[in-house]
């Protein structure tokens, strides 16, 4: 593993329609491959899973790593709320670099994770997560 990367993570901006899009496509896109999506066929994904990642973007709270010096440069994101992660994203070439750690920072132990792509499962996930889709189709309150 290579030395942390000096990141900024904050929230999302709301306001910036390309750093939305971007969260937006990331997600749609990197979990494409997913054996749910796969199983669904790809028009039925990509209408029913873009409804549902913007229900789960403005439920939960939103997490950006960037530049420290530029932060309109987007190295990562997470969509997290407070036992529940519903999706994490690091670009290719900064993975391995505590990105991913740094944006999940602050959640208890024990946390339900509700999407699992073919990266994921070749991650060290922690004993204590729990894997359950349907988490992300509950209500906020529920999951």
């Amino acid at each position: 593993m290579t030395t942390a990367l000096p990141i900024l993570v904050r929230p999302i901006d709301w306001d910036d329609p390309m750093e939305v899009n971007l969260v937006r496509s990331s997600w749609l896109r990197s979990n494409a491959s997913s054996g749910l999506a796969r199983s669904l066929g790809r028009k039925a994904y990509y209408s029913g899973h873009h409804d549902l990642i913007d229900r789960l973007m403005h439920r939960a709270e939103m997490r950006v790593a960037c530049s420290v010096t530029r932060h309109d440069t987007i190295v990562g994101w997470a969509c997290v709320e407070p036992a529940v992660v519903h999706y994490v994203f690091v670009r290719e070439e900064f993975r391995c670099n505590g990105v991913a750690r740094r944006l999940l920072a602050e959640l208890p132990e024990r946390v339900t994770y509700t999407h699992r792509t073919d990266v994921c499962r070749a991650l060290p996930i922690p004993a204590a997560w729990f894997y359950n889709a349907y988490a992300a189709f509950l209500p906020k309150e529920a999951a």
